[in-house]
């Protein structure tokens, strides 16, 4: 009985300051650099993260609230600390665990797993765009599949728990528009590939970028405008001051741009990197093609995924002076912090 008190303990009254607390290992990076937000992405992304299970999740919990409830002062943790124990337990939970719900992310929903469960989608759609740029159908079947996989990433990633009431009919509505908006951009631009003249061809394999891209927008505007009526927490010196609408517009559009710029390595330099090899690859056979695209795919995917999510820090900031003057009133400090989302 009290096995199951303290460990809702650890999910509702820890798990605000243990959620900040993980986010302070960027105190070990650059996060004023764009190049410094690469490395500490790198390190996120570190393979091992495939294999954590929900039980080390609830050890890596269990380890910084004991060290909490120590006495210990939250905000002056950080990845200087010489307890290795303690900085596992925080890697951990930043590569498994949503900062916000205190879910464990299910395994092909990580942001690891992203390029491995999101290549062959991707890979697909590009062969599609690159071989049957006249055959639309084949392309919009493979948006739809890529948008599914990516719905379900967001929702996963704390989306979900960000919603409350209501949040799989949300969820829902953003999947459809996401889905709709990519399935009838690539419809139009395959129906123009149709007419497209010959000294334009080249641009046909790119033209999966802007259906993904829009899609992409239009699913993070639609799943999470909730939080533009309601806010986002903010933090102060570690502690939550209260739920912020400036904040969560900020946060809004930092994630939308990054939307954008993730396929963008997936959909442009990925043709790119084929576009040597084109006449070679289009003598060979249909599994051959698909097979190299989807290599392709994967070594840009994998590779330009840290660069992408590099574009702002996971952890945003802001003066205390832009925020609402209630929450203001709250605190001393200078500024805010708040969990931009993927």
């Amino acid at each position: 009985m009290s096995g199951n008190n303290n460990s809702s303990e650890i999910s509702s009254h820890m798990m605000e300051i243990i959620s900040h607390d993980i986010l302070s290992v960027q105190n070990g990076y650059d996060m004023q650099s764009y190049f410094g937000r690469v490395k500490y992405f790198w390190k996120l992304l570190e393979t091992k993260n495939l294999f954590t299970t929900s039980q080390d999740v609830e050890i890596a919990k269990r380890v910084l609230s004991t060290y909490l409830e120590e006495g210990h002062n939250h905000t002056s943790l950080h990845v200087a600390d010489n307890n290795t124990k303690l900085n596992e337990a925080r890697w951990t939970l930043l590569g498994a665990m949503h900062p916000i719900s205190g879910e464990t992310i299910a395994f092909p929903f990580r942001m690891v797993s992203w390029p491995i469960f999101g290549t062959l989608p991707v890979g697909c759609t590009q062969y599609c765009a690159r071989f049957l740029p006249t055959q639309p159908g084949y392309q919009v079947f493979w948006q739809f599949v890529n948008q599914t996989q990516n719905a379900s990433v967001g929702y996963l990633n704390g989306a979900a728990a960000e919603m409350g009431e209501g949040g799989l009919a949300t969820f829902l509505k953003g999947y459809c528009g996401a889905v709709t908006a990519a399935m009838s951009v690539s419809l139009g631009i395959g129906l123009i590939s149709k007419r497209c003249p010959k000294r334009w061809r080249f641009i046909v394999p790119f033209t999966p970028f802007p259906a993904v891209a829009i899609a992409n927008v239009v699913n993070t505007v639609l799943v999470r405008h909730h939080e533009v009526d309601k806010g986002i927490e903010v933090f102060a010196d570690g502690e939550v001051i209260g739920k912020s609408r400036v904040a969560s517009k900020r946060a809004l559009f930092e994630t939308c741009t990054t939307r954008v710029l993730l396929p963008a390595g997936n959909f442009l330099l990925s043709p790119l990197v084929i576009m040597p090899f084109a006449s070679v690859i289009k003598k060979r056979g249909p599994i051959v093609r698909v097979s190299i695209i989807i290599l392709a795919t994967a070594f840009v995917f994998g590779n330009w995924l840290p660069f992408a999510l590099a574009l702002y820090p996971q952890q945003g900031e802001m003066p205390v002076s832009e925020l609402e003057k209630e929450l203001q009133n709250k605190t001393k400090a200078t500024s805010v912090t708040y969990f931009r989302g993927l």
